[in-house]
Parts: structure tokens; C-alpha cells; sequence
């Protein structure tokens, strides 16, 4: 029972620091090996290592492809972000524009290619 409530308070946390930031972000994605293609919503962002801005409140599909390894597909959402804070590669920083200071958030993640057969 007090494990659910430490589970439930945690949650609930993450859920405001998420709540409490701009819902436009930079997603930084590295593969291993590098070189995927990587598509969101079916349209080509580039190549890894890449950023991308995305919004969280548009759920999106995220696929990354290369030749010879299985292709990997996510749902993007805020569980998705929100996972990504709790895996420790969510970051809020404070950027200077003009003369305030916005509030932007970023997630830096690599995902390790499996290659086709394993």
C-alpha cells in the first residue's frame, strides 16, 4: 500500500513538471549504429544523429529505419516524454529570447538497432 502511494505522488510530479512546460520540445535521437532514417507521421526528419522540434500535445508515430536491422516504431505522446523523464533524458532548460526567457524542454535518447534474424 505505501508502495503504491510513493508509485502515486511520483507520478504525480512527473505529471506536473510535464504540465508545467512548453508542449514544443526538441527531441534529440541517436541510433546504434548510426545512420537510420527517421520518420514522423510517415515524414522523413533525416538521419541519426538528429533533432527534430515536436509537440506534445499532437500524438504522433515515430519509426526509425535501416538496412539490414528490424525497424522500430513508437507511439509520441506525453507518456512517451514522460517515460523519457523518468529513463533520465528529459531536460527543461531556460533559453533567452529577446528579452525573456522561455522555458523549452528536450529529450536526448538513443535507441540500439536490432539487426534482422536476432
Amino acid at each position: 500500500m505505501k508502495k503504491n502511494a510513493t508509485v502515486l505522488m511520483l507520478l504525480s510530479c512527473i505529471l506536473l513538471l510535464i504540465g508545467c512546460t512548453s508542449k514544443k520540445g526538441i527531441i534529440s535521437l541517436n541510433t546504434i549504429p548510426p545512420g537510420a532514417s527517421v520518420f514522423v507521421n510517415g515524414i522523413k526528419q533525416g538521419e541519426t544523429p538528429l533533432e527534430f522540434q515536436y509537440d506534445i500535445s499532437r500524438p504522433a508515430t515515430l519509426m526509425i529505419e535501416k538496412g539490414g536491422y528490424n525497424t522500430l516504431k513508437e507511439d509520441l505522446n506525453k507518456a512517451w516524454v514522460i517515460n523519457e523523464n523518468y529513463k533520465g533524458t528529459f531536460y527543461k532548460e531556460y533559453i533567452k529570447v529577446g528579452d525573456t526567457s522561455v522555458r523549452v524542454w528536450t529529450v536526448r535518447t538513443t535507441r540500439d538497432l536490432k539487426e534482422k534474424g536476432q
